[in-house]
């Protein structure tokens, strides 16, 4: 593409001004590469040679180029003998356009000649051979041709539009690796599911009793309209920590043990305080399991063996009758809403829990299991909507900033009616300490603590002195919240 006028006064000014080439190209737009404006301030803007000349008398009528080709210079036409195979006459865009679908070296691997035949007309492909022969064309050849240099084509514009010509070739080889990328994760995914999940599910529908909850007499307790959210989360089984002294402060045992202990503190805290619930809420998986395969290791990779007790074949079933007895300890005494929340410890473990437990307790009337694909839950009780969520994908301080922009964005698609709703509650676990701000605009953000211990990694990046609490938080459904009933360490936890 030749210099305008307008271009070559721009570049005069801009280099009398100091800039760079570099500089120059950006100001034309990016159209001209700093090479190409370089050698054009050179050998013409330079010598006060610019577009104001006549340009040179352009040829007419027709001229052959060789035994086999003649081109019109009036009609832009070329016209080529192929032998047995007749003329085959095109005009120069074409003659273009057929030089570099073949080209190897324009857009990538080019097309073969039985391509060329079919996409161009051509009466064969041994057609297409002689046409490149009498053009002097081959497949390691740039796309450009002789015709197109004889009528003008700078060697500035044929290194423009071959850089042009890789980046669409970047673009192209990238949304290809992308796509191959996709299928490989959707055939990792078949297989998992086929491989795995599917005989998993089949296991417990063939081989598993079902469960009988039997809801405790509490005739003495009234019930209430409200619903609480149990705030447990990060209880992280199978971690294992020790203090200065080398003393084992949180192992297996102890998870279990005041796991126990707070999932009936906290119900004996609600009873007492409240009655009976319309309903509890408790999030299952969130890291409650330390690590997500034998190797030992976070769901990304993240190696914990310095920090993690017992094998992760053997503990998996200690781990699901740990979330078994923790569901039915609160279904005992009001229906439970179990929401399934992977978290980045244990995220494909939790979405293998998480499908148990949907049949597990298919036919249970006191539990309903809550397993979505979405990074949030939403969840309405009354006037009241839980936004359910692990927290790791997103920063709190993002949270803060983008939890309204979240909720009108997704409320709706959850089949949340936002007119309905007077409070909405984004409570997340991950960070293991507990937070709470109303951040406005009827919306609260709640992060849940956790009773786990540090292990050597938060020891050493200075993550200490969390309380080692679990939480209820209490929400009318008509009123919204009331209170938050917390258990601590106890006594003879160790």
């Amino acid at each position: 593409m030749k210099y305008t006028k307008q271009e070559d006064e721009a570049i005069k000014l801009a280099v009398e001004g100091g800039k760079s080439w570099l500089e120059i190209s950006k100001e034309l737009g990016g159209n001209r590469t700093p090479e190409s404006i370089r050698k054009r301030y050179q050998d013409y803007i330079k010598n006060g040679i610019t577009n104001d000349v006549p340009a040179k008398e352009k040829k007419v009528g027709i001229e052959v180029m060789s035994d086999h080709v003649v081109y019109n210079h009036t009609t832009k036409t070329v016209i080529t003998e192929l032998g047995e195979y007749g003329q085959y006459v095109c005009s120069i865009d074409m003659h273009k356009r057929i030089m570099r679908a073949y080209s190897d070296q324009y857009e990538g691997k080019g097309e073969t000649q039985a391509e060329i035949a079919m996409r161009y007309d051509f009466p064969h492909a041994k057609a297409v051979a002689k046409y490149m022969k009498h053009h002097g064309m081959t497949k390691s050849m740039p796309g450009q041709t002789d015709l197109e240099i004889m009528e003008g084509l700078t060697v500035e514009d044929a290194v423009d539009e071959n850089i042009q010509s890789i980046k669409r070739q970047i673009h192209k080889k990238t949304e290809q690796r992308k796509w191959v990328e996709i299928q490989n994760a959707a055939e990792k995914w078949w297989q998992f599911h086929h491989g795995q999940l599917k005989p998993f599910e089949n296991h417990i529908e063939q081989y598993l009793p079902k469960n009988k909850i039997k809801p405790l007499k509490l005739g003495s307790y009234k019930k209430g309209n409200t619903v609480s959210f149990v705030g447990i989360s990060d209880v992280h089984y199978m971690k294992l920590c020790y203090d200065a002294f080398g003393k084992e402060i949180y192992n297996r045992e102890i998870a279990k043990e005041r796991l126990s202990q707070h999932a009936s503190e906290l119900v004996k805290k609600h009873l007492q305080a409240f009655g009976i619930p319309e309903k509890f809420l408790l999030p299952v998986g969130t890291d409650n399991l330390h690590i997500d395969n034998p190797l030992q290791t976070t769901t990304r990779g993240t190696q914990q063996a310095n920090s993690t007790a017992g094998s992760y074949r053997i503990e998996l079933g200690q781990y699901v009758d740990m979330t078994m007895a923790l569901i039915e300890a609160f279904a005992q005494v009001a229906p439970v809403d179990v929401v399934s929340i992977p978290g980045n410890h244990d995220n494909n473990t939790s979405y293998l829990l998480g499908t148990f437990l949907v049949k597990l307790y298919e036919k249970e009337p006191q539990v309903n299991v809550i397993h979505r694909m979405t990074e949030r839950v939403y969840l309405q009780y009354g006037k009241v909507c839980f936004i359910v969520s692990h927290g790791d994908k997103i920063s709190l301080s993002r949270t803060e900033r983008e939890v309204h922009k979240l909720i009108l964005a997704e409320a709706r698609t959850s089949g949340i009616n936002i007119n309905e709703i007077d409070e909405f509650v984004f409570i997340m676990g991950n960070l293991h300490h507990e937070f709470m701000k109303d951040v406005g605009g009827f919306a609260e953000i709640i992060i849940i603590p956790s009773m786990s211990e540090e292990d050597d990694w938060h020891s050493d990046s200075g993550y200490v002195g969390a309380k080692k609490n679990s939480a209820l938080y209490v929400y009318d459904m008509e009123l919204g919240k009331q209170a938050v009933l917390y258990v601590g360490k106890l006594v003879n936890s160790s």
